[in-house]
């Protein structure tokens, strides 16, 4: 699982090494579920 420090680490290191497809699934995955929590909290 992808966490919060992952993500962060991610973005510091971007010009150090290449963002694999596995780290942008991971992201995107990450990204959708808090979304979606967000989504149901403002209902």
């Amino acid at each position: 699982m992808l966490t919060f420090e992952k993500v962060l680490e991610i973005e510091l290191t971007k010009e150090k090494r290449e963002v694999t497809e596995d780290d942008e699934r991971e992201a995107d995955a990450l990204c959708k579920r808090h979304l979606e929590r967000w989504k149901e909290e403002q209902e």
